[in-house]
Formats: structure tokens, sequence, C-alpha cells
């Protein structure tokens, strides 16, 4: 699976994911990508009232919580879980089993795009 996810403002679980099987991935290049973003994503989940499971801090712009994507490269045969600066080991685990990866192909890699979080 691909896709992207949001974590809770205490970083304990998955707030939310947007998930897509390989088969039904966007193809870009060397990648197969969800075809959602965040942004889109957001704002489906503010006028679906999902949001307001959040702390009010929260809900007015899609970065200010914990997120990342999952990708997956077809030349490397690997899943690229991308990432803020946030995250911990703990972590790998729920998005590993959220995902359905392959534990042996998976590559954690920080990306300062994902960082851009409020502190807790």
């Amino acid at each position: 699976m691909v896709g992207i996810f949001w974590l809770l403002p205490d970083l304990s679980d998955l707030f939310y994911v947007d998930k897509t099987d390989i088969a039904f991935a966007q193809k870009y290049d060397d990648w197969l990508l969800s075809q959602e973003d965040h942004s889109n994503v957001w704002e489906k989940l503010k006028q679906n009232g999902y949001l307001h499971y959040l702390p009010k801090r929260y809900r007015d712009e899609y970065w200010k919580l914990p997120r990342g994507r999952v990708s997956y490269n077809i030349v490397l045969g690997k899943y690229y879980v991308y990432h803020g600066d946030w995250f911990l080991i703990k972590h790998a685990k729920i998005i590993e089993k959220k995902f359905e990866l392959p534990v042996n192909h998976i590559v954690y890699e920080e990306d300062e795009h994902y960082s851009n979080t409020i502190s807790c």
C-alpha cells in the first residue's frame, strides 16, 4: 500500500490514513504514489466533520499534525516512508502494520517537508 498519514498530536497513534493498493497507485517515473495529497485530504476531512476529534489548534492547517507519505520505488522494489523529525521507532511498527509493508523492503527517510508541526 502507498498513501499519506497523520499522527495524533501526542504521537501515540495514527490519526488518519489514506492508502491505496500499489495496483491502483499513480506511476511517476520510477515511483508508485498515492493520488491524494495532504492538503486535499485535509479539506475533505474538514468538510465531513472528521477534524472535530482534534483539539481546535490543530484543525485549520494540515501541516500542524505530524504527517508523512508512503511511496514505492519500482526499480529498487522498496517502500519509502517519508516522515518528519518527530519519528520514533514505535511509529515504524504502527505504519508497517497499517500500510501492510514487508519489513525487509522499507526505507525510512526523514524529510524536512514533514517536520512543519506545532508543538503539542
